[in-house]
């Protein structure tokens, strides 16, 4: 197994995280791509045996998928929208290969999968501070979680994202701290901006590397001259299959406008009214945010897309809706073929029948990505068609669905008077 032969990220973090218990700092010597509050928490697990440590990190990102899986199942149900266990059995096959490249590469992509699922629910049910603070773990440990805070600002959550911006703060400055000491702390943090975000931002350097399935990544491999990789293997690409050749300072510019542009489109499409946060046609909008953030990310790895939970489950969701068009469910059941046969042309197993590498020639041309180009058009879409109908009109309501816990006391909208007028009538 890898993490025998030293070949998982968890063991290849392991001497970095146990080097800044010794005062090092990882992001000058080892471009430790997280901030500090990240190697704290891995620090119990780190100072076992790799091996064990390994299994045991593998087992809790087993219970923490399975567990935001369920929830996903849970929101969709609750409002009032059906899904049989076989449907459940379909989301999880189609998200299975990022879930799997994740278990099997050792990563924290299924820990934020989990923080990110944990505090939509905790905000659906009206858990507002419990949600901010589970929020701002996700950001502290990775930066792109972050988009949900303009989010929730939309959505008129103050105190959601108050709470997300004072945990933003204990996680990043007060814990980190508390450990290393302020000024080792100011100083890990710095050469992390330096490291890992100035390069991008500041300095408009992103990565080309083949397995960056971010819009940046494909847009910057696919428009420039590729540049090879470094004596480490890093930096470039190992192919050589750009399409045209123009500057990188214009292309650079082209993808910096277009990350904007999604964001803006959010606040386009994220106008369901949040008055009933049980309301499935939220989780369409909370499926666009995580696509967003996979898209506008300097670098997305393909296991990086263990969020197509959200997606996935959204659409499933929509084609079981009582009464909905067979042409919608034949769109939307194409979209989800599509996109499952891009992700799988990046394996060997499917990929590899072509031309020997053609996995990784689907690799570099982004497939992940177009794959989730696709699920954003179909949930936009099916998000934009569900604007002006509300929750509990035609036939996708069969039950009343109670108010979040924060609303209990507040007037019912005037479609659900009119549905209990027309139940009880």
């Amino acid at each position: 197994m890898k993490a025998a032969e030293e070949r998982s990220a968890f063991v290849r973090w392991r001497h970095q995280v146990l080097d800044l218990g010794q005062g090092v700092n990882l992001w000058d010597r080892y471009f430790y791509p997280n901030p500090p509050i990240l190697p704290i928490s891995l620090y119990p697990l780190m100072i076992l045996p790799p091996v064990t440590g390994a299994l045991l990190w593998f087992a809790a990102k087993s219970v923490m998928v399975t567990v935001a899986a369920l929830a996903c199942f849970r929101m969709v149900r609750e409002g009032a929208w059906e899904l049989a266990p076989w449907d459940e059995g379909l989301i999880l096959f189609l998200s299975l290969r990022p879930i799997l490249s994740d278990l099997h590469h050792g990563n924290i992509n299924l820990l934020i999968l989990f923080l990110v699922v944990m505090a939509l629910g905790a905000w659906r049910k009206g858990w507002d501070v419990l949600a901010g603070l589970m929020l701002a773990l996700a950001i502290a440990y990775k930066v792109t979680p972050a988009l949900f805070v303009p989010y929730f600002l939309y959505k008129r959550s103050w105190r959601t994202v108050g709470a997300c911006l004072l945990g933003i703060g204990v996680y990043l400055l007060l814990i980190p701290s508390l450990v290393l000491g302020p000024e080792f702390n100011g100083q890990c943090l710095a050469s992390w901006w330096q490291r890992t975000l100035s390069p991008y931002l500041v300095h408009d350097i992103p990565s080309q590397q083949e397995p960056n399935q971010s819009m940046v990544g494909v847009l910057t491999r696919l428009l420039t001259e590729t540049r090879p990789v470094d004596k480490n293997g890093y930096g470039g690409t190992v192919l050589d299959l750009n399409l045209v050749s123009w500057p990188p300072e214009q292309v650079a510019l082209m993808v910096k406008g277009l990350s904007i542009g999604l964001v803006g489109l959010l606040a386009l499409l994220c106008r369901t009214r949040a008055e009933r946060r049980d309301d499935p046609r939220l989780f369409g909008e909370f499926a666009l945010v995580v696509l967003t953030m996979l898209f506008v990310s300097e670098r997305s790895w393909k296991h990086h897309y263990v969020t197509l939970l959200l997606p996935f489950t959204y659409l499933v969701a929509c084609c079981r809706r009582p009464g909905a068009p067979w042409r919608v469910r034949a769109v939307l059941g194409s979209s989800l073929v599509l996109a499952t046969l891009l992700i799988a042309s990046t394996s060997s197993e499917l990929g590899g029948l072509f031309h020997r590498h053609g996995h990784k020639i689907a690799q570099f041309y982004g497939m992940f990505f177009w794959a989730g180009v696709v699920l954003y058009a179909a949930t936009a879409w099916r998000v934009a068609a569900d604007w002006q109908r509300p929750m509990g009109s035609e036939t996708d309501l069969n039950r009343s669905v109670p108010p979040a816990p924060h609303l209990a006391n507040a007037p019912q909208l005037a479609f659900q008077s009119q549905w209990d007028g027309e139940e009880h009538g």
